[in-house]
């Protein structure tokens, strides 16, 4: 037999084969064939190889957990993908469903943190895989900033893409989320302008949180301001009693 070709269930299978002909492809990276079909092969001992086009690269993507964290990663997963093919880690599939139609592929993370494996299992369809196969031949890249570079670089979203070729992480809403988001917010008398705000909160399960959150006073008092102009909504889940509203919040026309 030519090198690297081995036999399974009865079938030879050598280097180079298309893996559209590979009927023996696990269903666990199913996704990946067909993505790849056309440029990967079998390779030895009966792995699995994908070969990215020429001059581009295979991103692994471990994203941050955090809401307002994934919305920022954006930018980075624009860069990546205008360079090659992306697998990104999220717990929050809905933030990226535009990207997805230029080719992000969406990893399950099985997060620890209750609000985000919570919403997992809300957006589970949108996994493309449980969990990235051993022999797909990548460049990890793990996402996350600290505060030595916010200080140097000016801001976050400075921090996190300083070194890439965009700082866009802007977000189209489709026209269908904007119409349930309205029919909620008449539910609740909700008209006009008004303002979305964040409770502080006390975690638990993550108990660096505190330091990450804003001066009370100074927060109470900006949403205080906000508050003269147009209604505040706050939002938080706190159905888990490992979650909990921190001392002072700020005063909400609904909660």
């Amino acid at each position: 037999m030519p090198d690297g070709a081995f036999i399974r269930d009865g079938k030879v299978f050598v280097p180079g084969m298309d893996v559209r002909t590979a009927s023996h492809i696990p269903r666990r990276v199913a996704p990946l064939a067909q993505k790849h079909a056309g440029s990967a092969y079998i390779g030895p001992g009966g792995k699995i190889v994908y070969a990215s086009e020429e001059g581009r690269v295979v991103t692994y993507i471990v994203g941050m957990h955090g809401f307002g964290d994934c919305v920022h990663q954006r930018a980075q997963v624009r860069h990546y993908l205008s360079k090659g093919d992306v697998y990104l880690s999220t717990p929050w599939p809905c933030l990226y469903h535009d990207l997805e139609k230029e080719g992000l592929i969406l990893v399950k993370p099985n997060s620890g943190l209750y609000t985000q494996a919570k919403n997992e299992r809300l957006e589970n369809s949108k996994f493309k895989l449980r969990a990235l196969p051993a022999d797909l031949p990548i460049q990890t890249v793990r996402t996350g900033y600290v505060g030595g570079s916010v200080i140097e670089h000016g801001s976050i979203v400075a921090a996190m893409c300083h070194n890439l070729s965009t700082r866009d992480f802007s977000l189209p809403v489709p026209d269908q989320w904007k119409l349930d988001a309205k029919a909620v917010l008449l539910k609740h008398g909700i008209r006009g302008d008004f303002a979305i705000v964040r409770p502080l909160t006390k975690r638990a399960e993550y108990p660096h949180l505190l330091e990450r959150n804003p001066e009370h006073a100074a927060y109470i008092a900006i949403c205080a301001q906000v508050r003269e102009r147009m209604p505040l909504v706050s939002v938080a889940d706190l159905s888990n009693p490992s979650i909990e509203a921190a001392e002072c919040d700020p005063e909400a026309d609904q909660l």
